[in-house]
């Protein structure tokens, strides 16, 4: 197997075959996922600030989210796409997670707590995913 580069995967310094490759982008791919879910709110509530993103809202329940958003997408549906390898790198997955997140600032008001969730993950993706935050821009 060729060696391929290891840009955007993290630390690694050296070479990878393109098994290992994959393995540590999915490594990465999960671990800044992870920090999207894990972000809490400090204080009082200890609410998971990821709760309204995980799947999405029910069409039932709210067809007017489904009138503004026409290409819905959920952390879930993001955590699958990372377990069957279909992100190339971070970039991509970085758009999955801007759509999420532009899709939850357009269809709440701003200053709504799902607004205001949306606005501190971005800020979580940017931690997590150095060089590939300008992405969310």
């Amino acid at each position: 197997m060729r060696p391929v580069e290891t840009r955007g995967v993290g630390n690694a310094t050296a070479a990878l075959t393109p098994v290992a490759w994959r393995q540590a982008l999915r490594k990465k791919l999960l671990e800044i996922w992870e920090a999207l879910v894990n972000e809490r709110i400090k204080g009082g509530t200890n609410r998971q600030r990821a709760s309204a993103f995980m799947t999405l809202p029910s069409r039932s329940e709210y067809p007017e989210y489904y009138e503004i958003v026409t290409n819905p997408i959920d952390l879930s549906r993001i955590r699958a796409r990372i377990e069957v390898d279909w992100y190339p790198g971070v970039a991509q997955m970085a758009s999955d997670v801007q759509l999420m997140l532009h899709n939850a600032t357009h269809a709440n008001k701003e200053g709504s707590p799902i607004y205001k969730d949306a606005l501190v993950l971005e800020n979580v993706w940017a931690r997590n995913a150095p060089g590939a935050s300008e992405v969310l821009r």
